[in-house]
């Protein structure tokens, strides 16, 4: 998350919050892709990102 933080130092709220999804998804993908587990701190990272919208 740290590194999300970083990248979206002087973007709006909203904006970092769409960087931060669109990472954890390509990451999620890209395990996916490579036909491996997920690691944990990927759904971390995807489930702290979908509470900073209100998505369940």
């Amino acid at each position: 998350m740290r590194l999300v933080e970083a990248l979206s130092t002087g973007v709006g709220s909203h904006d970092g919050v769409v960087l931060g999804r669109g990472i954890a998804e390509l990451l999620r993908d890209a395990y996916r892709e490579r036909q491996r587990t997920v690691p944990r701190w990927v759904r971390a990272l995807i489930s702290y990102y979908a509470r900073e919208t209100g998505a369940p």
